[in-house]
């Protein structure tokens, strides 16, 4: 046991690493894409964008059948299983490209605007090429080789969208040149993932060997479509009664925050999945996995986003530009939701896990309804009234989950408030510590640029230095498991882990 536990914290280590490679690589390059296109591009395409985007998000849900997270989940697997969600995932993903193509139309009566109509066709071709790279993904995720995957995500989104997206932003292509970007990195991606992970490509259609996949997945997809109802609902009443201008203005706050905390999340949460399918037996264990993960990525994510909250003046101006004004409130306002949804989100990992679905079907669905009932009663309010409508939320969502998950893990209340410690300490000392800095350049009257320089500089330092070099008790107790029972960290011949062991 004590030899299996090294190798899988081993892979998952060599996973964390290269997953935060993808992320800082992927971050860097989204963050400058986005100031450039913004310069490029107006906000009404943004807009026309976001409403494809969310349309399209609509139909993956189902365009796959979640067979990449039941291929991932489950505990052996054999060809007749890759073969099955190989030929589930390519032909679902040629049936929606078709769908999209015919009913885009129909988008007229959600958005009232028929300019989306030939960017929906149009995007619906990434529904063939998610449909053909799904089973190499997932089946690298689930070997834990994201290494191999980190280049292939870095790679296809060099190709599509700094090449070829800024390409045609530059001349002049508007909203295709952000269409034609993220078509050319699924293409890319598609082709780099098979030739990194061949598998059997041949279709396979007897029943017999679906129903085991297929009953995990198709409630995966139930839940993941009322997930995306709650993480888009937003984006379609938003459209429809405050129009495509002021949803570039959301999208883009929005975007600044989900950007930086979804690449970090996402590359945690993709490693770390499969770790809590492999310990979905060993309840002990994978309590403790979760508990560890979410101490350090809420130590982080908290005093990342309050901080960005706090400076989100510098950050909508030097990144967008004087044009996007209007999206400095919404970031300050969203930047303080996103990290009770990541919360959430490791709630749900749980759940998909250990296969706890049906609860978590309902939770989601409860929240959907929160979302249009909070909708309709501060509409008139405006957009700011709907952002501190998402806080509340997210915050409910959140205390749903823990109670789930407490009952799943026997997590007791005190266990949480512990992980919820060194997030709010750290918030506090990282949020004044920007504000300071804020105030002093203020006075000074230094340029623009500074200050959003001297505000990254003063929120990194005061972190690492709260994370790494004074760590309070609840992180000390992390790095000591982690220290304490697995023998690669004794192994290695690094000062900071071997001060660890102390601990």
């Amino acid at each position: 046991m004590a030899k299996r536990s090294n190798t899988l914290f081993t892979k998952t280590l060599r996973g964390v690493k290269w997953s935060y490679v993808t992320t800082i690589s992927n971050a860097s390059m989204q963050i400058g894409y986005t100031a450039i296109m913004a310069r490029l591009v107006d906000p009404y395409s943004f807009g026309l964008v976001a409403m494809s985007g969310a349309v399209m998000k609509l139909g993956s849900y189902f365009a796959q059948l979640g067979m990449g997270p039941a291929i991932v989940q489950k505990e052996t697997i054999d060809t007749n299983d890759i073969r099955v969600t190989f030929t589930t995932s390519f032909f679902l993903g040629l049936i929606f490209s078709l769908l999209m193509w015919l009913l885009a139309p129909l988008a007229l009566h959600i958005f009232q605007n028929d300019d989306v109509i030939p960017v929906l066709r149009m995007m619906g071709i990434t529904f063939i090429l998610g449909g053909f790279s799904s089973t190499s993904i997932n089946l690298l995720r689930r070997d834990l080789n994201f290494k191999t995957l980190s280049k292939i995500e870095i790679s296809s989104y060099v190709i599509g969208y700094i090449i070829v997206g800024i390409s045609l932003g530059y001349l002049g292509y508007g909203v295709w040149g952000l269409v034609f970007a993220s078509i050319s990195q699924s293409v890319s991606l598609a082709i780099l993932a098979y030739l990194a992970k061949r598998h059997n490509v041949l279709f396979l259609f007897k029943w017999n060997k679906y129903r085991s996949l297929l009953s995990y997945g198709s409630r995966i997809s139930v839940i993941s479509f009322f997930e995306y109802l709650g993480n888009n609902l937003d984006t379609f009443l938003i459209a429809r009664y405050f129009g495509a201008q002021n949803l570039g203005f959301y999208n883009r706050a929005y975007l600044l925050i989900k950007l930086p905390t979804n690449q970090i999340n996402r590359s945690f949460s993709k490693v770390i999945f499969p770790v809590f399918s492999r310990l979905q037996n060993q309840i002990e264990r994978l309590k403790k996995a979760y508990l560890s993960s979410l101490t350090i990525m809420l130590g982080v994510l908290f005093p990342f986003c309050f901080g960005i909250s706090v400076a989100s003046k510098q950050i909508v101006l030097v990144l967008l530009g004087d044009q996007w004004g209007k999206s400095i409130p919404l970031l300050q306002l969203l930047a303080l939701a996103v990290p009770f949804s990541i919360m959430s989100h490791y709630g749900g990992l749980i759940c998909d896990a250990t296969a706890n679905l049906s609860k978590k079907m309902y939770f989601q669905i409860g929240y959907v309804l929160f979302t249009v009932i909070a909708f309709f009663l501060v509409k008139d309010l405006g957009l700011i009234a709907f952002a501190y409508a998402i806080i509340i939320g997210f915050i409910l969502k959140n205390i749903v989950f823990m109670h789930l998950v407490g009952k799943i893990l026997n997590v007791s209340l005190r266990e949480f408030m512990q992980v919820y410690y060194p997030a709010f300490y750290h918030s506090i000392f990282v949020g004044s510590s920007i504000f300071i800095v804020t105030e002093l350049v203020n006075r000074y009257e230094l340029p623009l640029i500074v200050a959003f320089l001297a505000q990254a500089f003063t929120g990194i330092i005061v972190l690492f230095l709260l994370i790494f070099i004074f760590p309070r008790n609840q992180i000390r107790i992390v790095y000591g498991y982690y220290a304490h029972n697995f023998e690669i960290l004794k192994k290695k011949k690094i000062p900071f882990l071997n001060r660890l062991q102390s601990f």
